[in-house]
């Protein structure tokens, strides 16, 4: 599945139009899209960074499923791309 985060960040602002309430909301936003099958999650983190294979098992994950990794890292992406798409809208705007 492709996120058009052009239309996300459009939709974000819809839901949460005012200003000091935006900033609290993104992490909980962008939760709605990440997978939470494990073959949904799995094929999702292939096609962002790739094989998990070579995951670096840090301390903070110790005692998490590969899923739970696997996700926190999609999510990590997902800030990134939706923050660049709200960086040119505003910059549009």
């Amino acid at each position: 599945m492709s996120i058009d985060w052009t239309e996300a960040v459009k939709e974000y602002k819809k839901q949460y139009p005012d200003e000091p309430e935006r900033l609290y909301n993104i992490f909980e936003f962008i939760d709605g899209y990440l997978p939470i099958y494990n073959g949904e999650i799995i094929k999702t983190y292939g096609r962002i960074y790739g094989s998990p294979l070579g995951i670096e098992i840090i301390e903070g994950m110790v005692g998490a499923t590969i899923s739970q990794i696997l996700v926190a890292e999609i999510q990590e992406a997902y800030v990134d791309e939706f923050m660049e798409a709200w960086n040119e809208a505003e910059e549009e705007e």
